[in-house]
Protein backbone atom coordinates (compact mmCIF):
# COMPACT_ATOMS: atom_id res chain seq x y z
CA UNK A 1 0.00 0.00 0.00
CA UNK A 2 1.35 3.43 -0.92
CA UNK A 3 0.63 5.27 2.30
CA UNK A 4 2.04 8.67 1.24
CA UNK A 5 -0.25 8.73 -1.80
CA UNK A 6 -3.27 7.73 0.28
CA UNK A 7 -2.52 10.37 2.89
CA UNK A 8 -2.21 12.95 0.11
CA UNK A 9 -5.67 11.93 -1.12
CA UNK A 10 -6.94 12.16 2.46
CA UNK A 11 -5.55 15.69 2.72
CA UNK A 12 -7.69 16.53 -0.31
CA UNK A 13 -10.86 15.17 1.30
CA UNK A 14 -9.99 17.18 4.41
CA UNK A 15 -9.90 20.38 2.35
CA UNK A 16 -13.12 19.53 0.51
CA UNK A 17 -14.83 18.63 3.78
CA UNK A 18 -13.88 21.88 5.45
CA UNK A 19 -14.99 23.85 2.39
CA UNK A 20 -18.36 22.11 2.39
CA UNK A 21 -19.27 21.68 6.05
CA UNK A 22 -17.93 24.87 7.62
CA UNK A 23 -20.39 26.92 5.57
CA UNK A 24 -23.36 26.28 7.87
CA UNK A 25 -21.58 27.79 10.86
CA UNK A 26 -20.55 30.83 8.84
CA UNK A 27 -24.01 31.93 7.71
CA UNK A 28 -24.54 34.53 10.48
CA UNK A 29 -21.15 36.09 9.69
CA UNK A 30 -21.86 36.13 5.95
CA UNK A 31 -25.27 37.72 6.56
CA UNK A 32 -23.66 40.41 8.70
CA UNK A 33 -20.74 41.07 6.32
CA UNK A 34 -22.95 41.45 3.26
CA UNK A 35 -25.93 43.07 5.07
CA UNK A 36 -28.35 40.37 3.94
CA UNK A 37 -30.84 38.16 5.76
CA UNK A 38 -29.80 34.85 7.25
CA UNK A 39 -32.15 33.12 4.79
CA UNK A 40 -30.41 34.83 1.86
CA UNK A 41 -27.01 33.87 3.28
CA UNK A 42 -28.20 30.25 3.02
CA UNK A 43 -27.66 30.50 -0.73
CA UNK A 44 -23.96 30.27 0.17
CA UNK A 45 -24.57 26.59 1.00
CA UNK A 46 -26.90 25.99 -1.96
CA UNK A 47 -24.42 27.41 -4.48
CA UNK A 48 -21.78 24.91 -3.35
CA UNK A 49 -24.28 22.04 -3.63
CA UNK A 50 -25.22 23.12 -7.15
CA UNK A 51 -21.53 23.19 -8.03
CA UNK A 52 -21.14 19.63 -6.74
CA UNK A 53 -24.07 18.48 -8.86
CA UNK A 54 -22.92 20.30 -11.99
CA UNK A 55 -19.30 19.23 -11.56
CA UNK A 56 -20.17 15.56 -11.78
CA UNK A 57 -20.74 15.99 -15.50
CA UNK A 58 -17.20 17.27 -16.03
CA UNK A 59 -15.93 13.69 -15.98
CA UNK A 60 -17.68 13.15 -19.30
CA UNK A 61 -15.18 15.60 -20.80
CA UNK A 62 -12.18 14.57 -18.73
CA UNK A 63 -12.45 10.77 -18.92
CA UNK A 64 -9.84 10.45 -21.66
CA UNK A 65 -7.18 11.96 -19.39
CA UNK A 66 -5.10 10.01 -16.92
CA UNK A 67 -6.65 9.78 -13.47
CA UNK A 68 -3.77 11.63 -11.83
CA UNK A 69 -4.13 14.49 -14.32
CA UNK A 70 -7.86 14.71 -13.59
CA UNK A 71 -7.12 14.68 -9.86
CA UNK A 72 -4.65 17.55 -10.16
CA UNK A 73 -7.08 19.57 -12.30
CA UNK A 74 -9.81 19.06 -9.70
CA UNK A 75 -7.50 20.27 -6.94
CA UNK A 76 -6.65 23.38 -8.98
CA UNK A 77 -10.35 24.18 -9.46
CA UNK A 78 -10.85 23.71 -5.71
CA UNK A 79 -8.02 26.15 -4.98
CA UNK A 80 -9.37 28.69 -7.48
CA UNK A 81 -12.93 28.45 -6.09
CA UNK A 82 -11.73 29.03 -2.54
CA UNK A 83 -9.43 31.87 -3.63
CA UNK A 84 -12.39 33.52 -5.36
CA UNK A 85 -14.41 33.06 -2.14
CA UNK A 86 -11.73 34.99 -0.28
CA UNK A 87 -11.60 37.69 -2.96
CA UNK A 88 -15.38 38.16 -3.29
CA UNK A 89 -16.51 41.70 -2.53
CA UNK A 90 -20.21 41.24 -3.31
CA UNK A 91 -22.71 38.53 -2.48
CA UNK A 92 -23.25 37.55 -6.15
CA UNK A 93 -19.47 37.16 -6.54
CA UNK A 94 -19.41 35.05 -3.38
CA UNK A 95 -22.19 32.80 -4.69
CA UNK A 96 -20.33 32.36 -7.99
CA UNK A 97 -17.14 31.51 -6.13
CA UNK A 98 -18.96 28.93 -4.02
CA UNK A 99 -20.41 27.33 -7.15
CA UNK A 100 -16.90 27.06 -8.64
CA UNK A 101 -15.52 25.68 -5.36
CA UNK A 102 -18.17 22.94 -5.45
CA UNK A 103 -17.43 21.78 -8.99
CA UNK A 104 -14.59 19.33 -8.15
CA UNK A 105 -16.15 17.88 -4.99
CA UNK A 106 -18.03 14.83 -6.29
CA UNK A 107 -15.51 14.08 -9.02
CA UNK A 108 -12.65 14.15 -6.51
CA UNK A 109 -14.28 11.36 -4.51
CA UNK A 110 -14.89 9.25 -7.60
CA UNK A 111 -11.45 9.73 -9.11
CA UNK A 112 -9.74 9.58 -5.70
CA UNK A 113 -11.45 6.28 -4.83
CA UNK A 114 -10.31 4.66 -8.06
CA UNK A 115 -6.76 5.91 -7.53
CA UNK A 116 -6.78 4.78 -3.88
CA UNK A 117 -7.81 1.27 -4.91
CA UNK A 118 -5.07 1.13 -7.52
CA UNK A 119 -2.42 2.30 -5.03
CA UNK A 120 -2.78 -0.83 -2.95
CA UNK A 121 -2.51 -4.55 -3.41
CA UNK A 122 -5.52 -6.60 -4.43
CA UNK A 123 -8.04 -7.08 -1.66
CA UNK A 124 -7.04 -3.90 0.21
CA UNK A 125 -9.10 -1.44 -1.85
CA UNK A 126 -11.70 -0.80 0.84
CA UNK A 127 -8.98 0.00 3.36
CA UNK A 128 -7.34 2.37 0.89
CA UNK A 129 -10.60 4.21 0.21
CA UNK A 130 -11.30 4.46 3.95
CA UNK A 131 -7.91 6.15 4.43
CA UNK A 132 -8.77 8.63 1.69
CA UNK A 133 -12.22 9.38 3.12
CA UNK A 134 -10.83 9.80 6.65
CA UNK A 135 -10.03 13.38 5.71
CA UNK A 136 -13.75 14.12 5.70
CA UNK A 137 -14.03 12.97 9.31
CA UNK A 138 -11.09 15.16 10.29
CA UNK A 139 -12.79 18.09 8.55
CA UNK A 140 -15.85 17.68 10.72
CA UNK A 141 -13.92 17.18 13.94
CA UNK A 142 -11.30 19.92 13.52
CA UNK A 143 -12.00 22.06 10.46
CA UNK A 144 -15.58 23.10 11.16
CA UNK A 145 -14.94 24.29 14.75
CA UNK A 146 -11.73 26.00 13.59
CA UNK A 147 -13.55 27.80 10.79
CA UNK A 148 -16.35 28.97 13.07
CA UNK A 149 -13.83 30.21 15.65
CA UNK A 150 -11.86 32.06 12.95
CA UNK A 151 -15.07 33.69 11.73
CA UNK A 152 -15.75 34.93 15.24
CA UNK A 153 -12.20 36.18 15.80
CA UNK A 154 -11.09 37.35 12.34
CA UNK A 155 -13.50 36.91 9.41
CA UNK A 156 -15.51 34.14 7.80
CA UNK A 157 -13.02 34.30 4.92
CA UNK A 158 -10.09 33.27 7.15
CA UNK A 159 -10.92 29.56 6.92
CA UNK A 160 -11.00 29.85 3.14
CA UNK A 161 -7.56 31.44 3.16
CA UNK A 162 -6.39 28.35 5.05
CA UNK A 163 -8.11 26.02 2.56
CA UNK A 164 -6.36 27.79 -0.31
CA UNK A 165 -3.00 27.28 1.42
CA UNK A 166 -3.93 23.70 2.28
CA UNK A 167 -5.09 23.14 -1.30
CA UNK A 168 -1.66 24.14 -2.59
CA UNK A 169 -0.10 21.64 -0.16
CA UNK A 170 -2.53 18.98 -1.41
CA UNK A 171 -1.67 19.80 -5.03
CA UNK A 172 2.06 19.38 -4.41
CA UNK A 173 1.68 16.26 -2.26
CA UNK A 174 -0.60 14.57 -4.81
CA UNK A 175 1.74 15.56 -7.63
CA UNK A 176 4.67 14.07 -5.77
CA UNK A 177 3.25 11.01 -3.99
CA UNK A 178 0.21 9.85 -5.94
CA UNK A 179 1.40 7.42 -8.57
CA UNK A 180 0.21 7.61 -12.14
CA UNK A 181 -2.29 4.74 -12.27
CA UNK A 182 -3.40 5.24 -15.85
CA UNK A 183 -6.86 6.08 -17.11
Amino acid sequence: MQLKGLISLSFGTLSLGITEFVAMGLLPYIAADFSISLASAGHFVSAYALGVAAGAFSLLFLRRLKLKTILLLLIIVHIVGNALTVAATSFPALITARFIAGLPHGCYFGVGSIIAQRLCEKGKGSSAVSIMVAGMTMANIFGVPLGTALAEIVSFKAIYVLTVIWGVIVLFSCHRWVQDVGR
